[in-house]
């Protein structure tokens, strides 16, 4: 296997390969309008052939040639099939009764209440910190994913203690905020 310097000065070398394979491939529309990402795609293919080539049967050249061309026609077929699917929210879908155009972004409504969202996250983090630090932990823990088995077995408790006290700190928790 090669080193890291080997590697890289393999690929620096051969650079101009992308560009000559790009050239290869250019005809197509896609792939003019598409150079720059195209080209970026060549190029961690000439990294991914530095890094898995081995001095056994082919030219570096030639086991990289395939290697980049594959990396710019997955991607190429990548675009072809999204091609047509994308949205901007900032076309125009219609006109308003006054005849001025509207934006996509200007029709679709963001329903929450990010102000209530950011006081109960503040809340919540409050009542958190004002619990033991046994407590804190099973709700790191509960809010993390972490199963009610898991957190028993973490901190040597029962499964059920764990249930009871998470359900009775979010009783109290509710209880606080109003809601029960």
């Amino acid at each position: 296997m090669m080193s890291i310097c080997e590697t890289n000065e393999l690929a620096e070398k051969n650079i101009k390969l992308v560009y000559y394979i790009y050239g290869k491939l250019c005809p197509t529309f896609m792939v003019i309008s598409n150079k720059d990402d195209l080209i970026s795609e060549g190029m961690i293919g000439l990294i991914k052939a530095a890094r898995s080539y081995k001095n056994d049967k082919f030219t570096f050249a030639t086991y990289a040639t395939v290697c980049i061309r594959n990396s710019m026609l997955m991607y190429m077929r990548k675009l072809k099939k999204y091609a047509g699917k994308e949205v901007s929210l900032y076309s125009t879908c219609k006109a308003n009764e006054n005849g001025e155009e509207l934006l996509l972004v200007d029709i679709i409504e963001d329903k929450r209440d990010y102000i209530k969202e950011s006081l109960n996250n503040i809340e919540l983090i409050d009542f958190i910190q004002k619990q033991s630090e046994r407590d804190k932990k099973i709700l790191r823990l509960y809010y993390k994913g972490s199963t009610m088995t898991e957190i028993g077995k973490e901190l040597n408790l029962s499964q059920s203690y764990i249930s009871r006290k998470i359900n009775k700190m979010k009783d109290v928790y509710r209880l606080r905020k109003g809601e029960i």
